[in-house]
């Protein structure tokens, strides 16, 4: 294949990618509607973590940085009243630590994962976690 070519495959990724955001998007947004129709929150600890776990292979193929990605979307797609793990909510000092989701650092790069750094009202993600395993 030429430049060219590889370019315009990488084009029509970038576009597929950007429409599967979107779909992600609305669907979340249903989501979370029928959630406060129940009386539920936006953050299911134990539902994340099944998530997870059944993404992964596909999470475990993840750099740092990828899965940082992956956080912030669904960060961006739950809105408020979700953790804002980018804003190091969940620690006490946010620059003593990754600003992901701690469920997924644990789950899939443990030794970023600053246990000491987390909020006391985080750590039973940790238990949480442990008990899953």
């Amino acid at each position: 294949m030429t430049l060219e070519e590889l370019r315009e495959q990488l084009q029509e990724t970038n576009k597929r990618i950007l429409s599967l955001l979107a779909q992600r998007k609305t669907l979340a947004e249903k989501i979370q509607i029928k959630k406060e129709d129940k009386g539920m929150g936006r953050f299911d600890p134990t539902r994340e973590l099944a998530l997870f776990s059944s993404l992964e292979k596909d999470l475990q193929a993840l750099s740092l940085k990828e899965l940082a990605v992956f956080s912030l979307m669904m960060e961006a797609h739950a809105g408020k009243g979700y953790p804002e793990w980018s804003k190091g909510e969940h620690l006490i000092d946010y620059r003593e630590g990754e600003l992901i989701n701690p469920l997924l650092l644990l789950l899939f790069h443990p030794e970023k994962l600053n246990v000491d750094g987390l909020k006391e009202e985080y750590k039973f993600l940790l238990k949480l976690a442990e008990e899953r395993q």
